[in-house]
């Protein structure tokens, strides 16, 4: 099973554009492992690539779209979580936007 997931902005452009939202609940937990794939017509340069980790200092694993990082298709969701078990990781997804001034 593959879930997508998308970074803040680029969530409600996708849902805006190109995705059908279900209209029953979804599960929190997913124990099937998934990878994320963003998908947004509108931005092509982000439409189509899969979310993918590299790591960083410290030992942690940045977000990265492909075909930059290490292939991730081994997520799970836990009560909510996003979780690679492989590493023991929990997924922690997190934009950064300067809002000009009006």
């Amino acid at each position: 099973m593959q879930r997508s997931a998308l970074f803040g902005l680029l969530a409600k452009a996708a849902v805006a554009l190109a995705c059908d939202i279900p209209s029953d609940t979804l599960s929190n937990t997913i124990t099937e492992p998934f990878g994320v794939l963003i998908q947004n017509p509108a931005f092509p340069i982000v439409h189509d690539r899969y979310l993918n980790l590299n790591a960083a200092g410290g030992g942690d694993q940045h977000p990265y779209l492909s075909p930059a990082g290490v292939s991730a298709f081994d997520f799970v969701l836990n009560d909510g979580v996003i979780f690679q078990p492989s590493t023991g990781i929990r997924v922690v997804i997190s934009i950064q936007v300067s809002v000009p001034a009006a």
